[in-house]
């Protein structure tokens, strides 16, 4: 699973149809969900040009952990016009 939207890199370059994809999930100490959100300018390139550690909140019930991590992505008002692929 991967989210698609267009982004503007650190560098102010525009990435048309950036990929950004959730790696890396662990359950943190203070019981929230930690990960990296990687940005790639498309679905096949190995080098990420944005990273950015995230927590989002635990929920125990659930034990897909990458799923909780992108539900919480796609809920922060940057990435609320980003598309599942």
């Amino acid at each position: 699973m991967a989210l698609q939207l267009t982004v503007t890199a650190p560098d102010g370059t525009e990435m048309t149809d950036a990929i950004h994809r959730v790696e890396d999930v662990c359950v943190a100490f203070n019981k929230s969900v930690r990960f990296l959100l990687k940005s790639y300018a498309s679905s096949d390139a190995s080098d990420a040009f944005e990273v950015h550690t995230l927590n989002a909140p635990y929920d125990a019930a659930n034990s897909e952990l990458e799923q909780q991590a992108y539900t919480y992505v796609k809920s922060l008002s940057n990435f609320s016009n980003s598309t599942d692929t």
